[in-house]
């Protein structure tokens, strides 16, 4: 990966190579901004303390694995913390429930 690729992410898609992967990232990159706007609004203003990636992609009706990159990277970024919460997905599968940092202490107060 080249160094000017790196300080991208993960604000933007990266890629490795120059052909195939470069052009998945740029197309992904030209839908970035909203799709991460969107997730974190879901997460910041929804009715639920917790979501979980797939709750959100339903929500959404997008992609489980765009979602799931945005989530990764909205963590990264400290945007959203792991609840400790976990719940069963439709493959019947624990995954984690994420929470927005500004709902931490609403989180704090109801376990409290």
């Amino acid at each position: 990966m080249d160094s000017q690729n790196k300080l991208r992410y993960p604000y933007q898609a990266g890629y490795k190579k120059r052909s195939t992967s470069k052009e998945a990232a740029d197309k992904i990159n030209m839908k970035y901004p909203r799709l991460m706007f969107m997730i974190e609004d879901i997460y910041k203003f929804g009715d639920n303390l917790t979501y979980t990636a797939d709750e959100v992609a339903e929500q959404l009706n997008q992609n489980l694995i765009s979602v799931r990159a945005r989530i990764t990277e909205l963590n990264q970024t400290a945007v959203l913390r792991d609840s400790g919460e976990r719940r069963k997905n439709k493959n019947n599968r624990n995954v984690i429930a994420w929470i927005h940092r500004d709902k931490l202490k609403k989180q704090k107060e109801l376990f409290t």
